[in-house]
């Protein structure tokens, strides 16, 4: 076999066939140390990426609602139809979700409708899920710059009536994801100024999560349902999308895959609800000031590129 490979395999190539191996296998099913070590200080230092417990629980968030399309096209009635289903069939292990909500979205629905609020987004508190700030736009964040605490007070304006509905089991919108993910220091300490983004320890609440299955790079729901079924264990955050082809996506695989965590003995809860179960993720201590510096400038030009 030795001699087979040296002659029939240029050892470089050896090494780039086992170094993509490696890539993929990560990708498909990343360790536990990449959430907690690698990612937090280049994507969001300090967010929150999963929970600490043995509890068998998870969080379901869905990012980029609500769809402005009309009637049963809409994807953000299909997946809150999908998850009033499996409330009916399975009352004994209910399953709820976190909604990051885009503002401008939710604006543009209330002025749809003529109504003070939209019936949509209202539904979503009287079922018994959660709302949270996915900032006005569907765009990175990290490029609002000094317009960022604005743009993020703005939004929870707009989502706070529904919070406060007299239905809601978390009257306060309390947690923000950034648009695409990226954050810095000034946006965690703008956050950290508003009371109800503010944890116990004075941190801000900032969440990413543990298990998103790429859906919105990759077009395949029956993917996002393995990748999710492979890679999910007690105190994981899992990001799925809504709107649009994204959200048509989602409905496509949910009720599969919530069947799937039932099966399993999984609680699907809300984010502030998962919280309740344990203490978030320690992860990797934030950049020294100039690998900051040059993290966020990498950042930007990124962005600003796409």
């Amino acid at each position: 076999m030795n001699y087979l490979l040296r002659h029939l395999v240029k050892p470089w190539k050896l090494w780039l066939l086992v170094g993509w191996f490696v890539v993929i296998a990560t990708l498909l099913l990343p360790p536990q140390w990449v959430l907690t070590r690698v990612l937090p200080p280049i994507a969001c230092p300090g967010a929150v990426y999963a929970v600490q417990t043995t509890a068998k629980v998870v969080a379901l968030t869905i990012d980029d609602g609500p769809d402005l399309r009309v009637g049963a096209a809409n994807s953000t009635e299909q997946i809150l139809n999908i998850l009033q289903q499996h409330n009916q069939q399975h009352p004994e292990a209910t399953a709820h979700a976190t909604f990051f909500l885009i503002g401008n979205q939710v604006r543009a629905r209330e002025q749809a409708s003529q109504y003070p609020q939209d019936g949509l987004t209202a539904r979503m508190i009287q079922e018994g899920h959660e709302v949270a700030n996915h900032m006005m736009e569907d765009s990175a964040s990290i490029l609002l710059e000094e317009r960022f605490e604005d743009v993020f007070w703005a939004t929870h304006q707009r989502l706070l009536p529904y919070a406060e509905l007299p239905e809601s089991q978390y009257p306060a919108v309390q947690w923000l994801r950034p648009g695409v993910g990226w954050c810095d220091r000034a946006m965690s300490q703008a956050v950290a100024t508003h009371a109800s983004y503010r944890s116990e320890t004075g941190q801000p609440q900032i969440v990413l999560g543990s298990v998103w299955p790429y859906d919105t790079v990759q077009p395949w729901p029956q993917f996002s349902r393995w990748f999710v079924r492979h890679n999910v264990q007690p105190g994981s955050i899992i990001i799925l999308h809504d709107f649009g082809q994204r959200g048509d996506r989602t409905a496509t695989m949910l009720a599969n895959m919530l069947q799937d965590l039932w099966r399993e003995d999984y609680r699907v809860l809300p984010l502030s609800k998962l919280l309740s179960y344990g203490e978030p993720v320690k992860n990797a201590a934030r950049l020294p000031g100039r690998l900051e510096r040059l993290r966020r400038a990498i950042i930007l030009g990124l962005e600003n590129l796409r």
